[in-house]
């Protein structure tokens, strides 16, 4: 079995398909964002640093966030995997390489247009308990289905950060794109309906590569 990369930019939904599909196939899930998100709430010296950047809609310099999945990453690797949010640059797909030197990965590019990621950031709400990510409808007090834990949002997940988020994300992932297309393993999933109708586009071309 392959190893999987999923890839989107932010409110694509990537992080709820890669824990899907992980589950799915009884894969190991690993996702960068989970891992930062930790480091924040232990409001470590690191953690700091990359609230910092988040803050801003800035992507995590590669020399930090590399540091933490280079310390993470050989307790994880025991089999294939579902990388969700990794690699996001050249340096770190180089990283991926050398780990896993001489093993295949599939890539799932999730695609959907800025006006609709802008529009999903504005309802999304995560829990500050478990962490699950919610879209909710309408005001009113909203609690997590699972932990009964609140629903918040995210500090990054306003306008004008998303969009400075959207426009980094396009500028360091495109080559990442290029070069899995060019390798051809790279294929192209409608992010735009719901997430089940994701989930099943993506079982419906992961399904046979594998």
């Amino acid at each position: 079995m392959k190893n999987i990369i999923i890839l989107g930019p932010p409110g694509s939904g990537k992080g709820t398909q890669a824990k899907r599909l992980a589950e799915k196939l009884n894969l190991t899930y690993f996702g960068t964002g989970d891992l930062i998100r930790a480091e924040i709430a232990a409001k470590t010296a690191r953690g700091e640093e990359f609230n910092a950047y988040l803050k801003k809609g800035e992507l995590i310099p590669d020399n930090l966030l590399n540091e933490l999945i280079r310390e993470k990453i050989g307790y994880y690797k025991n089999g294939p995997m579902v990388f969700d949010g990794f690699p996001r640059t050249m340096d770190q797909v180089k990283i991926m390489e050398d780990v896993w030197a001489g093993e295949e990965f599939l890539v799932l590019n999730i695609q959907v247009k800025p006006e609709s990621l802008i529009s999903r950031m504005e309802k999304r709400r995560i829990c500050s308990s478990c962490g699950k990510i919610f879209i909710i409808e309408g005001s009113g007090e909203k609690t997590c289905d699972v932990c009964s834990g609140k629903l918040i949002r995210r500090s990054d997940d306003n306008p004008e950060v998303l969009k400075n988020r959207i426009k980094v994300y396009e500028v360091q992932t495109a080559p990442i794109i290029d070069y899995y297309q060019e390798k051809n393993n790279l294929v192209n999933i409608n992010g735009e309906p719901s997430i089940t109708e994701v989930e099943n586009e993506i079982w419906e071309k992961v399904d046979g590569k594998i």
